[in-house]
C-alpha cells in the first residue's frame, strides 16, 4: 500500500496503545517523574504520553518513533502543550538509538520496535541509569488461554513480570487495562477507516481504499472473535532491585 495503514487506522487516536486516560496517569505516579529528569519513550507515536509527562511533570523526553506522520503530529502536540523545548522527536529504528543514565525509560504497546518483549527490556535495562525506572506496555494472553492468538505468540502476565525479574528488575507497579478500554481503542480503529474511505471514493486516483478496507475488516474480525476474549494488555512499571 502507497498509504501507511496505520497513518490511517490511528490518524484520531490520543492514546495510542488500549489505556486510558486515567490509567496511563497511573503509570507515571508509579514512575514517579521528576522536574529535570529525562524520559525515553520507544515508539511513542503522536507523543500524547511525552507531552502528558513534559507537561504534568517538567521532565524532559526523548521520542523516538519511526513514522514519519506520527512524528509530525508528536512535535505540533509539543509545541501547541508549550512544551517543545523538553519533548524531542527523533525519527528512525529504535535499536538504532544509543542512550545511558537515562532516569525514566518506557515502551508502551512498541516493543515489537526492538525485536520483542525480552530484548525491549534489555535495551531499556541498558539505556536507563542506576536509579531508573521503566514502564513497558505489553499484550499477554489471559489465564488458560493458548500461548498462541490470533497470530500473537504471547505470555502470560505472571511470564511477563517473571521477565522483569530475569533482567534484574524489581516490579513495582502494574496498570491493566479493560476490555472497555480495549473496544474504545479498536472502535476508533474502526471509525478513522470509515472516515478515511467516505473522503476517498474508489476511483483510480485512490487505488489503496479497496485494500485498507480489506485489513480494517480483517483485523476487526480477528479482534471480535479471538483477541477481545483471550488477549489483555497491561503496563509494567518496576526499577532495578538491588542486590539480596
Amino acid at each position: 500500500m502507497e498509504v501507511n495503514y496505520f497513518s490511517v487506522v490511528e490518524s484520531g487516536h490520543e492514546q495510542q496503545n488500549p489505556c486510558s486516560v486515567d490509567g496511563l496517569r497511573r503509570v507515571a505516579g508509579y514512575l514517579d517523574p521528576q522536574p529535570g529528569e529525562r524520559v525515553l519513550d520507544v515508539g511513542g507515536g503522536r507523543g500524547w504520553w511525552a507531552v502528558d509527562l513534559a507537561v504534568r511533570h517538567g521532565v524532559s523526553v526523548t521520542v523516538l518513533e519511526i513514522n514519519p506522520d506520527f512524528a509530525d503530529a508528536a512535535r505540533r502536540r509539543a509545541a501547541d502543550a508549550g512544551v517543545a523545548d523538553r519533548v524531542e522527536v527523533v525519527v528512525g529504528p529504535a535499536a538504532e538509538h544509543h542512550a545511558r543514565d537515562t532516569d525514566i525509560v518506557t515502551c508502551l504497546g512498541a516493543s515489537f520496535a526492538l525485536d520483542g518483549s525480552g530484548p525491549a527490556l534489555a535495551w531499556m535495562t541498558q539505556a536507563m541509569g542506576a536509579g531508573g525506572r521503566i514502564a513497558i506496555g505489553e499484550i499477554h494472553v489471559a489465564a488458560g488461554a493458548p500461548r498462541e492468538v490470533a497470530g500473537h505468540e504471547a505470555d502470560d502476565l505472571a511470564g511477563l513480570a517473571a521477565a522483569f525479574g530475569a533482567h534484574g528488575l524489581e516490579l513495582t507497579g502494574l496498570v491493566s487495562s479493560t476490555v472497555a478500554d480495549w473496544d474504545h481503542y479498536e472502535s476508533q480503529h474502526w471509525a478513522s477507516v470509515a472516515d478515511w474511505t467516505q473522503a476517498h471514493p474508489d476511483h483510480p486516483d485512490h487505488p489503496d481504499r479497496a485494500e485498507l478496507l480489506r485489513l480494517s475488516h480483517h483485523h476487526r474480525d480477528v479482534y471480535l472473535r479471538e483477541m477481545r476474549a483471550e488477549l489483555g494488555w497491561s503496563v509494567l512499571v518496576g526499577r532495578r532491585a538491588h542486590a539480596a
